[in-house]
């Protein structure tokens, strides 16, 4: 037995980052699902191998080229889209990339801080092509007062790391976009929500010893013991397409494997990088000091009280990547 609220066959999609990764993925599952695909890329390449595989279905397919940071390459691709379709139901912008370094050579490092052209490189790939997509859409959406965005961030919107500033920032201000444009757009019937992967390594784009040592990584890291398979954010994403999902906007939705609720109890060092410092944390009613040392400490909000955890050799370095998490409210250094 169907439900049809869950039917998406014959809408419309646009999906801006798909000829490979998870872009691929949700693009393949739309397909599946009975919908046409408009599949965008920096090049041809990779979305005229997708579209062949989505004809391969019997679905309609159009491939196009262009930079999905550009105003002039979004406003053509879709007027492109709305000549071959006749109307968009679904816009899923999908670009994405990173960069691993600080932003200035840390001391006692060999790493080169970004260059300026690389932290707006990533910012722009990973926030303003949302931007860009929504822009060109937005008024074709907005007139017919009714679609759907969907954008797709990362684990990263979540939590912060060392060393990727750029990337987390980005994706973290995807989340915070999505749930501005939600409320703007709300009104007029059009939906906003993010969908944010964890790990999602692409078999086809690296050997298969390095997808393996990915895959045993996440045994140890993810509870649910694996990384990823590509097509998983798009079973998601055609739930948020569907009239099923005509309740929810502005949302973001963790695919993980159940790695970030792993990480949501805070755990606090009570030293960083091996300077001795009280830290204070404002819980919802009063401030609650910590002792000085090198120790762990956890704070139960549940019941009210912290209790030590564990304690690390004094030249280890402890990552602030372990600062955040939902029952930390706030954090001040004294």
């Amino acid at each position: 037995m169907s439900i049809p609220e869950f039917d998406v066959a014959g809408q419309k999609v646009l999906l801006v980052g798909a000829g490979r990764g998870i872009g691929k993925g949700i693009a393949m599952v739309f397909a599946e699902a009975g919908a046409d695909v408009a599949i965008t890329g920096f090049t041809e390449t990779g979305v005229n191998q997708v579209a062949k595989e989505v004809r391969a279905l019997g679905r309609t397919a159009l491939p196009l080229a262009g930079d999905a940071t550009k105003t002039a390459d979004m406003d053509r691709i879709t007027e492109q889209v709305l000549k071959e379709f006749g109307h968009i139901d679904t816009l899923v912008n999908c670009v994405g990339d990173s960069i691993h370094k600080p932003v200035v050579k840390l001391p006692g490092s060999d790493t080169e801080g970004m260059t300026e052209e690389e932290g707006h490189n990533v910012i722009d790939i990973n926030l303003t092509e949302a931007f860009q997509g929504c822009r060109a859409v937005g008024p074709h959406l907005l007139e017919r007062r009714q679609g759907c965005v969907i954008n797709i961030s990362g684990w990263a919107s979540f939590r912060g790391r060392p060393e990727y500033s750029a990337y987390d920032a980005a994706k973290a201000g995807l989340m915070r976009f999505t749930e501005c444009l939600a409320q703007e757009w709300a009104p007029f019937g059009v939906r906003v929500n993010t969908v944010a992967p964890g790990s999602f390594p692409d078999p086809d784009q690296m050997s298969a010893e390095a997808y393996q040592a990915r895959q045993d990584t996440a045994a140890k890291s993810v509870p649910l013991g694996r990384t990823g398979r590509l097509k998983e954010p798009g079973y998601l994403s055609v739930f948020l397409a569907s009239p099923a999902a005509a309740y929810i906007t502005g949302a973001t939705w963790a695919v993980d494997g159940g790695r970030w609720g792993k990480y949501q109890d805070a755990v606090v060092p009570e030293s960083l990088y091996l300077r001795p410092t009280q830290l204070s944390r404002k819980m919802p009613l009063t401030p609650v000091p910590l002792p000085t040392g090198e120790g762990w400490f956890r704070w139960d909000r549940s019941r009210g009280e912290g209790s030590p955890l564990k304690t690390f050799p004094p030249d280890r370095f402890i990552n602030p990547y372990h600062l955040l998490g939902k029952n930390l409210v706030s954090m001040t250094l004294r």
